[in-house]
């Protein structure tokens, strides 16, 4: 899930900016935001339930 989430930022960022230094690090920033979103999302589903 994460390496599709890069990849998805990297094309993203590619494409509205152009190619560059400033390009890489937003679209590394933009994957860590993406997968903590993810993980959190899937940890809150996860979640033991509450005791009875």
């Amino acid at each position: 899930m994460g390496h599709l989430l890069g990849a998805i930022a990297g094309y993203v960022a590619l494409t509205a900016a152009g190619g560059g230094v400033w390009v890489a690090a937003l679209a590394a920033g933009l994957t860590m935001a993406m997968t903590t979103v993810a993980r959190t999302s899937q940890a809150a589903g996860r979640a033991a339930p509450p005791p009875s």
